[in-house]
C-alpha cells in the first residue's frame, strides 16, 4: 500500500540519486574544509602585512560569497523542480516498461505516452539548462569580485595608505594564492544545497513510510488484510475478449 501511495518512481529516485549525491559530497566537502583552513592562515599573513589590505580582502570576499548565496536561493528552487520532473520522467519510463505489451497493441495509448514523454523531457531539459545557467552566473560574478580584489590592492591601496612596493607584491601574491581555495569553498555551496534537499527528501520518505506503518498497526483485526475464510477458487464461465486493431482493423477473439 505504501509503495502504491508514495510511488515507485519517487522511492527509486530518493534511494539512488539522492543517496549517491550525499555520498559523493564527502570528498568535495573534505577538500573545501582544507581550503578554508588554508585561507584562514593566508588571511592572517595578509593581516600581518597590511591591515587595510586584510579588510579589503575580507570585504570583497564576503561580497562575492553573498552574491553567490543570493543566486543559490533560486538555484535551490530549480533543483527541487528538477527533482520533481525527474521523478515524473522516471514514472513514465516505468509505465512504458511495465505496460509495453499494452503500448504495443494500443495505438492511442502509445501516442499519448509518447506525447507525455516528449513534454516531460522538454521541460526537464529546460530546467537543467536554467539551473546550470544560474550556477554559472553566480560563480562568474563571485570570481569577478575576487579578481577585482587584486586590482584594488595594486592600484587603490597605495593611494589610500602609504605602502611599500614589497608589501604590495607580497599581498598580491597572497591574494592570488587564495583565489583557488576560495573558489573551491564557494563552488561546494551548490553541492551543499543539493545534499540538503536530498536529506530532506529522505527524511520525508521515512516519515511517510512510518506513517503508513503506524496506520497499518492501528487497523482493527477485522479491517486488516488477510486470507478469506472459506474461499477456495475463482471460476469463470463463458468469458470472451475481442480486440480490434485501430490501424489494420484486424480482430481476434479469445
Amino acid at each position: 500500500v505504501a509503495l502504491e501511495t508514495i510511488g515507485p518512481a519517487r522511492i527509486h529516485t530518493f534511494l539512488t540519486q539522492d543517496l549517491l549525491l550525499i555520498s559523493n559530497l564527502e570528498g568535495r566537502l573534505s577538500a573545501a574544509v582544507q581550503a578554508a583552513v588554508l585561507m584562514l592562515f593566508v588571511s592572517i599573513y595578509i593581516a600581518y602585512l597590511s591591515g587595510f589590505a586584510f579588510l579589503l580582502t575580507v570585504g570583497l570576499s564576503l561580497g562575492g560569497v553573498v552574491i553567490h548565496l543570493r543566486g543559490d536561493r533560486e538555484y535551490r528552487k530549480n533543483v527541487e523542480r528538477n527533482n520533481k520532473e525527474e521523478i515524473k520522467f522516471f514514472g513514465l519510463i516505468t509505465h512504458l516498461f511495465k505496460g509495453f505489451r499494452e503500448v504495443k497493441v494500443n495505438q492511442r495509448r502509445s501516442a499519448a505516452l509518447a506525447a507525455d514523454l516528449r513534454e516531460v523531457s522538454r521541460d526537464l531539459k529546460t530546467l537543467k539548462m536554467e539551473t546550470t545557467r544560474l550556477y554559472s552566473d553566480s560563480f562568474i560574478k563571485a570570481q569577478c569580485f575576487f579578481y577585482c580584489l587584486v586590482a584594488l590592492v595594486v592600484f587603490v591601496l597605495p593611494r589610500l595608505v602609504p605602502t611599500d612596493a614589497d608589501v604590495i607584491a607580497k599581498t598580491t601574491m597572497s591574494i592570488l594564492f587564495i583565489i583557488g581555495p576560495l573558489s573551491q569553498v564557494v563552488g561546494v555551496l551548490p553541492d551543499l544545497s543539493k545534499a540538503s534537499l536530498a536529506v530532506e527528501h529522505l527524511f520525508s520518505l521515512e516519515a511517510e513510510l512510518d506513517q503508513h506503518h503506524k496506520k497499518r498497526r492501528q487497523q482493527r483485526p477485522a479491517d486488516a488484510s488477510g486470507p478469506l475464510h472459506g474461499f477456495e477458487r475463482i471460476s469463470v464461465d463463458q468469458l470472451e475478449f475481442t480486440y480490434t486493431s485501430e490501424v489494420t482493423n484486424e480482430t481476434f477473439t479469445v
